[in-house]
């Protein structure tokens, strides 16, 4: 009666229970002359007689694992005892049923698998805890007859004789009993209040792997018993946040980061070392959290990691600021509409930002209801920084200074576009998007704090303001135009310095059309298109898809330094090219490496061949 193994063998051959320690840790009179010893002095007596009698064979200290109590330190004895238990059996194969049936779906979905195993190799739950505090286990030991009455409400009689001796149990209800409860029991139940009514069941559960088994099956399984019902279809499992060594943080070692340090300043002891934060505010720390965290994977975090959030932060602080004063010269009598969007795109680039407007409403939306936060939170963010605020918001500048029509279609454009993106950003950044949408509103017709943005509906994509092409379109001219930024790079010119471009295209039509953007976006002080375009002499040339971009130096840049520069380049790319042949050239390599490395392997080896060919023209002309 006093090991786990010895307690499973006497149970398959129906041998007696023989408890020889009692509750005082002394032993029982089942221990014969050892009876009324302390424990661990009988088990010194016992290894005296056994060697005083000759049968000790020997003896040596080992080490194993003994459960010690966490408040005394004492070695804790198993011992069996009458105890409540709970039959899993039934209860498990409706809770398993759920998730096979797809009701209850696990985010991500590998953890189906651990709690399916857990509810197949289930064994009966001891429910019943000697502790002091607790739901009290509901149920009458009689004196007279023996039996047990168990109650809703309590009793003065016998459940069975009538015998008025009744002594109710001293036990209480194991914490993760009273936890499964939660769900339904915090609503009023059993009764069906209108919280219950509205609250039950739950959409989503978000918890931690290490209690999957002890919370999220139990709360399914009792919520399925009481109320056939399961108490939420989704449970998100996340992963642990670690220090920058990958250990689990615990004030003990020293290696927590203080939340409030993170967003309010301070200094706090991080690995032995003073940290100081000048204080990143709530919504940075937030969003790098949701940066950070892949689906369900564990998270090496540092301090210094906040900063991610904070520059963010600040870019949407600083553009809001600078939308919301352009808007204040041109406000608008109401919140643009979809048609008053789609009437407004009077050039392709604001066509693009309304088609890539809804491609992020899609990205982020279905990031979120996937659960997968890091991707929603890039989505925003790529929407935000590059394509508004990089792309457009450099555009609608010269829209700006035209004035009249061009003007206001920009203004337009960017209401509309700057309302739906801070509603995309409000569930990573709740405080600071709050903020400005607030100053937006006056400009729209509205006034402050009439209205919440977390409380306004999240967008929804419209199909009229979708445009097929319009990303690759866009994508083209952003390539030219980062091909003539990576030329002033490469021979230090300034970014105020205009240059001239000319491109030999195939489709120079369709390209002249969008000549104006190419060059304001290029700073271009001429632009020739054409096919078949010569390249002009001590011009350096740059491949983009099947275009070339030609930009003459004379006069711009020392062309020994770039001459230079591009032996050197030269030399590089002979280098790597060299490598990557010799690694595709390997059979043993293309037969094990994962196929997904040997075709960017393959896609990196033609893009320095290309970009190879350049150089030696470039070299060539120079």
């Amino acid at each position: 009666a006093h090991d786990p193994n010895d307690y499973e063998v006497g149970k398959r051959h129906n041998l007696p229970l023989i408890r020889c320690i009692g509750f005082d840790g002394t032993m029982t009179s089942e221990a014969a002359h050892f009876a009324g010893q302390d424990r661990f002095a009988c088990r010194k007596a016992l290894c005296a007689e056994l060697e005083t009698s000759g049968v000790l064979l020997g003896s040596t200290q080992i080490v194993h694992s003994v459960g010690h109590s966490y408040r005394s330190n004492a070695p804790i004895e198993p011992m069996v005892t009458e105890q409540w238990f709970v039959k899993m059996a039934p209860l498990a194969e409706r809770a398993l049923k759920e998730t096979v049936e797809g009701r209850v779906a696990f985010h991500p979905e590998r953890w189906a698998k651990v709690y399916g195993q857990w509810l197949t190799d289930v064994r009966d739950w001891c429910i019943s805890r000697q502790i002091w505090w607790g739901h009290r286990i509901p149920a009458w030991k009689c004196a007279a007859c023996g039996k047990h009455s168990v109650a809703i409400e309590d009793i003065s009689a016998c459940q069975h004789c009538g015998s008025r001796e009744v002594v109710q149990d001293a036990d209480v209800l194991d914490t993760w009993f009273s936890s499964a409860l939660w769900p339904y029991s915090t609503l009023g139940w059993p009764e069906q209040t209108p919280e219950m009514q509205r609250w039950f069941p739950t959409s989503t559960l978000v918890t931690d792997r290490g209690i999957i088994f002890f919370w999220v099956a139990r709360m399914v399984m009792t919520s399925m018993f009481v109320n056939d019902q399961r108490p939420f279809s989704d449970v998100y499992i996340h992963g642990t946040v670690l220090d920058e060594r990958g250990d689990k943080m615990s004030k003990s070692k020293g290696n927590g980061i203080d939340p409030i340090v993170m967003i309010s300043g301070g200094t706090q002891k991080y690995l032995g070392k003073e940290f100081t934060c000048p204080g990143y505010g709530a919504d940075a720390m937030r969003y790098t959290l949701l940066d950070m965290t892949t689906e369900g994977q564990d998270l090496k975090l540092s301090p210094s990691k906040f900063e991610t959030g904070r520059n963010f932060a600040n870019k949407v602080w600083n553009a809001g600021r600078f939308l919301l004063m352009n808007l204040a010269e041109r406000p608008l009598a109401a919140a643009p509409t979809d048609a008053q969007a789609k009437a407004a795109a009077i050039g392709f680039p604001e066509v693009w930002l309304l088609d890539r407007l809804q491609g992020a409403i899609d990205e982020c939306t279905t990031a979120l209801e996937r659960f997968r936060y890091n991707d929603y939170a890039n989505g925003a963010y790529r929407f935000f920084r590059d394509d508004l605020c990089d792309w457009y918001v450099e555009w609608a500048k010269r829209r700006f200074k035209a004035g009249g029509e061009q003007a206001q279609a920009a203004a337009t454009i960017l209401a509309y576009a700057f309302d739906r993106v801070l509603r995309l950003l409000h569930p990573g950044m709740p405080f600071l998007t709050e903020h400005l949408w607030q100053h937006l509103q006056p400009l729209l017709g509205g006034t402050v704090w009439s209205t919440y943005l977390m409380t306004s509906a999240w967008p929804e994509p419209v199909a009229t303001l979708r445009t097929p092409g319009a990303a690759e379109r866009m994508a083209r001219l952003q390539a030219i135009v980062s091909a003539v930024r990576n030329v002033r790079n490469l021979v230090n010119l300034a970014d105020g310095v205009a240059v001239a471009a000319v491109i030999d295209a195939a489709d120079a039509p369709a390209l002249l059309a969008d000549g104006e953007f190419l060059t304001d976006r290029g700073n271009l002080s001429a632009l020739a298109i054409s096919p078949g375009a010569a390249k002009p002499p001590q011009s350096v040339t740059t491949v983009v898809g099947a275009l070339k971009v030609h930009i003459p130096l004379t006069g711009l840049a020392d062309l020994g330094k770039v001459k230079a520069q591009l032996e050197k380049r030269e030399q590089t790319l002979f280098k790597s090219i060299s490598g990557k042949e010799g690694r595709l050239g390997n059979a043993d390599y293309v037969a094990r490496a994962p196929a997904d490395q040997v075709a960017e392997t393959k896609a990196m080896l033609e893009r320095e061949r290309a970009e190879l060919v350049n150089v030696r023209e470039t070299l060539a002309t120079l």
